[in-house]
């Protein structure tokens, strides 16, 4: 898997988080490198400082050291992760030295006239070659004597005199490796052996099976409504290939034959000609073999954006719209700037290909002045100058935030039927004896509570996914409008049940045993969901989905099945599944205990 560093304190300990449950790590710990040319400090790192503003630099040099003790990785002990648990007292007992002898080294391969770093190897051939470089390990345009490598885990292994000097540059050294007819897909871990120490490098080399994608062709053209699309061909591309112009994603690929998609480019400059590139899922792109096509956009007059509102007041959050007729937003890939710094963008949504909201936020002291607006889309850049009129703050200016939250849980969701209490900074106690009336999208809505600060309203069951316009008046002060994101119902368990009987008094959940939720509003129907997905505790404790899938009969319906950790105490423990972002009110779950 995947290595997970830290730097250890001043005092030597460390803390390693973002491990991956279920999966055996080996610990190991290796000094900072030396300063290269030109660095300040070892590793290029800036030092902790002291009380007195002193830099507190790191210790001596030191051996690399796996855990508990010991410089070859067979001999290693394998630690297993587990969610919700720490291990404690992994200490190190290292051995000073000089200066490491091997450090900072880099590995190439060569899948077609191009250099490829780190590695990417075919096991199909089983065996393959890479080339590296780095301190330590050439002296006079030859391996250093005593050089070795081997990789961890036992994937491959570099055959006796299998390092050698590489033949077109004396300063890299050239490694041959024989691989096992099990190694699997992904990255490799190896270690390179000098004198009395070691140096690890982590994701030395990637395994793939298959050769790099190439494009051989690409026809650009327009559809009946004047859209444009490329037909793209060309070797080792499938269903998971991502095709890449000047970086910016295609909108839509279809695979319409064996090695042929029809892709619709993302947004560009008149006139702007694009570099295309093809990825695969195991990491190979079209560069791999300097093989690339491009894509020239036509020369269509330039789009123009309206801007509403045009007047922008400071120390106050507003909602502004932005229409276009001649761009394609699309969400994940549209951005929007004002040419000045008190002009700060929160969220923005994308509502159609030529319509987007977004909260601004105006410093509250901003001076006035008139700021241009920026829209990024795509390879698609639209600058429009004097846009926007900054007007100074109004302390007494009546406002909303777009924080909100459900006023039953104080989560950040709310849904359509909900509660929810938006933050009204401004609002004071002769606003309220005014009158106020609160409208979500134009429509009036129904204040629960009000006081200075905030209001407390109902969101109508009606009201449509995604962003909402809110807009609050007092007497005869009306605020800007906020958007405020309106999501689906948090997921609901209906039941809990183990080998198809209900788990209740008579038959509680028993340790280890598989159980089968019934949740409701997981996901939308028709939205894939894998286990990795959703997040389960019961008593506190994490769980692991094993299989998430939505029932047939039931649109909206997942069934959930986990393994009862051993570790829930008997009685009736709290079960809360969450996805998205959402989680639902806790389940009483009756479990047995060990």
């Amino acid at each position: 898997g995947p290595a997970i560093s830290t730097l250890t304190h001043p005092d030597g300990t460390y803390r390693l988080q973002g491990l991956q449950p279920g999966v055996q790590y080996y610990v190991y710990a290796h000094p900072l490198p030396p300063p290269m040319a030109a660095e300040e400090s070892r590793a290029n790192i800036v030092y902790p400082r002291d009380l007195a503003g002193q830099p507190i630099g790191p210790g001596p040099y030191f051996q690399t050291t796996f855990f508990p003790g010991t410089q070859n990785p067979a001999q290693a002990f394998p630690l297993a992760v587990v969610a919700g648990q720490t291990l404690e007292g992994l200490n190190l007992n290292v051995q000073p030295r000089p200066a490491p002898p091997i450090y900072g080294v880099e590995t190439y391969s060569f899948p077609g006239p191009v250099a490829v770093k780190p590695a990417t190897l075919r096991r199909n051939g089983g065996s393959a070659q890479i080339v590296a470089r780095g301190t330590g390990l050439v002296a006079n345009g030859a391996p250093v004597p005593g050089l070795s490598a081997s990789v961890v885990g036992g994937a491959a292994f570099v055959p006796p005199g299998g390092i050698r000097a590489y033949p077109y540059a004396n300063s890299y050294v050239q490694i041959d490796l024989q691989f096992n007819p099990a190694t699997a897909e992904g990255a490799y871990h190896m270690v390179f052996g000098l004198g009395d120490d070691i140096y690890v490098l982590p994701s030395a080399f990637q395994v793939v099976m298959r050769e790099p994608p190439s494009i051989t062709g690409l026809t650009p053209g327009f559809d009946p409504s004047g859209a444009r699309y490329a037909i793209i061909t060309g070797a080792n591309l499938g269903a998971g290939t991502r095709f890449l112009f000047d970086g910016q994603p295609a909108l839509r690929a279809i695979e319409e034959a064996p090695g042929q998609f029809r892709v619709t480019p993302p947004p560009g400059l008149p006139g702007h000609r694009a570099t295309v590139v093809a990825v695969n899922g195991d990491g190979q792109s079209s560069l791999f073999l300097n093989s690339l096509a491009y894509y020239s956009y036509d020369g269509a007059e330039q789009p123009a954006v309206t801007f509403s509102p045009v007047v922008l007041p400071g120390g106050v959050e507003t909602t502004v719209e932005i229409t276009t007729a001649g761009a394609a937003f699309a969400p994940g890939s549209t951005s929007l700037g004002f040419g000045s710094s008190d002009v700060a963008v929160g969220r923005l949504w994308v509502l159609s290909p030529n319509r987007l909201l977004a909260n601004v936020v105006i410093n509250a002291a901003a001076a006035p002045a008139v700021t241009s607006l920026t829209v990024s889309t795509g390879l698609q850049v639209i600058m429009q100058p004097f846009a926007v009129q900054v007007l100074p703050a109004n302390p007494q200016q009546l406002a909303l935030t777009s924080q909100v939250l459900n006023a039953a849980t104080g989560q950040a969701a709310v849904f359509p039927g909900a509660q929810a209490l938006v933050v009204a900074p401004r609002l004071t106690a002769a606003h309220i004896a005014s009158g106020l009336n609160l409208t979500l999208n134009g429509e009036r809505v129904q204040i629960l509570n009000a006081s200075p600060g905030q209001i407390v309203f109902g969101i109508p069951p009606e009201t449509p996914l995604g962003p909402a316009v809110l807009r609050l008046q007092a007497g005869l002060e009306t605020s800007p409008p906020v958007a405020i994101p309106i999501g689906p119902p948090p997921p609901t368990i209906l039941s809990a049940a183990a080998s198809g009987v209900p788990i209740d008094a008579a038959h509680p959940a028993r340790p280890a045993e598989l159980i089968a939720l019934l949740v409701a509003n997981l996901a939308e129907a028709g939205s894939p969901l894998v286990p990795a997905d959703v997040r389960l505790t019961v008593a506190g404790i994490e769980h692991q989905a094993a299989a998430v899938n939505e029932v047939p009969a039931q649109p909206g319906v997942h069934q959930v099945l986990f393994f009862l950790n051993p570790a829930v105490p008997a009685g009736l423990q709290p079960l809360v599944i969450s996805a998205g972002g959402r989680s639902s009110q806790p389940f009483g779950l009756l479990a047995r205990g060990s």
